[in-house]
């Protein structure tokens, strides 16, 4: 297959059904293999071994890991990756699978190939001709998953903002001001602003409350008129 004719980023890839089903189930979220794939390549069309022999879906991976670069438990065998135990079997790299679409209509080893697209079971990986690159653009997907929209939304703050890495609402605040000081200061102007007088159309402040001791002293005095006419 000439390099002119093929695809650089799509590979298809033998996977054995169990590893396909652990796949799907999201248990198994690396793909383990003994050699490094080409740095283009970002997706491994599945090819289903025996008895299935078909490629139902469509993988989207990141750069090859190494041992200790993974660091995630949650996994089938990616802490025995990590601890280089895989390594006695020469599994030296590990793809994690970012994206999972399901074909709606299933390729089988017969579509590969009548169509010219392969002529077997892919041994190690094959690349993508073009041929089968065009046909595939027009097929029918489904997403399974995507753990990058999990990793993303996962920055989501639980009350609609984002956290520091984005722009919450009150990023702009002081260091060590409260969140809500600033609105209570803003409130604060808004009850200072002087009052309007629409009919007029001018601002007037309103008048202020006599001094306490002018207060006390119109006290005295309504007591003492008061006291005088009785």
């Amino acid at each position: 297959m000439g390099a002119e004719t093929r695809c650089q980023r799509d590979i298809i890839i033998s996977i054995h059904p169990q590893h396909v089903a652990n796949i799907v189930s999201r248990a198994k979220n690396h793909e383990f293999r003994k050699y490094l794939l080409p740095a283009d390549v970002t997706r491994l069309l599945i090819y289903e071994t025996s008895p299935t022999s078909a490629i139902k879906y469509i993988a989207t991976i990141s750069a090859g890991k190494r041992p200790g670069d993974i660091r995630d438990p949650s996994g089938l065998r990616n802490d025995e990756f990590d601890g280089g135990l895989l390594e006695q079997r020469g599994i030296r790299y590990a793809y994690e699978i970012r994206r999972l679409d399901a074909l709606a209509t299933p390729i089988t080893l017969a579509d590969l190939k009548r169509n010219g697209w392969l002529g077997g079971p892919p041994q190690k990986y094959c690349f993508v001709n073009q041929p089968m690159r065009d046909a595939l653009s027009a097929a029918s997907l489904s997403l399974v998953f995507d753990r990058t929209a999990v990793a993303a939304a996962a920055f989501a703050s639980p009350d609609g903002g984002v956290d520091d890495l984005g722009a919450p609402p009150d990023a702009k605040q002081k260091p060590g001001q409260p969140p809500s000081s600033r609105r209570r200061g803003k409130d604060r102007a808004v009850a200072r602003r002087p009052t309007s007088n629409p009919a007029a159309g001018v601002s007037k402040r309103r008048k202020p409350p006599p001094p306490i001791a002018n207060r006390a002293k119109q006290g005295s005095l309504q007591s003492w008129l008061e006291h005088s006419a009785s």
